[in-house]
């Protein structure tokens, strides 16, 4: 009688998936947390995000100041001043919770 043996498969994991540090289950690359255990994922920021951070931050920052200095010395109005404060709350997300 002849055995069949088959061969093993590599374990090739979908590129959508990920493994679970703690308890090596399959986990979507996009959970922010493993289903099977909770542990929190890791998600990394790529050189491109970081960079763009950065220019966003420094935006925001000199916005700010060309902003609060064009206000201080009366070239823009109140209502036009709070207006842009307002966008850039919004911008930053300090409004998402309401």
């Amino acid at each position: 009688m002849e055995e069949i043996v088959q061969e093993a498969k590599p374990s090739v994991m979908p590129v959508n998936l990920t493994e679970c540090v703690t308890c090596k289950q399959k986990v979507s690359v996009r959970a922010f947390q493993c289903v099977h255990c909770g542990e929190p994922m890791a998600h990394k920021t790529g050189t491109f995000g970081r960079i763009l951070a950065v220019i966003f931050v420094l935006y925001a920052i000199a916005s700010t100041l060309g902003m609060v200095l064009t206000f201080l010395y009366g070239s823009v109005s109140p209502l036009e001043f709070y207006l842009w404060l307002i966008t850039m709350l919004l911008g930053i997300g300090v409004f998402d919770d309401y």
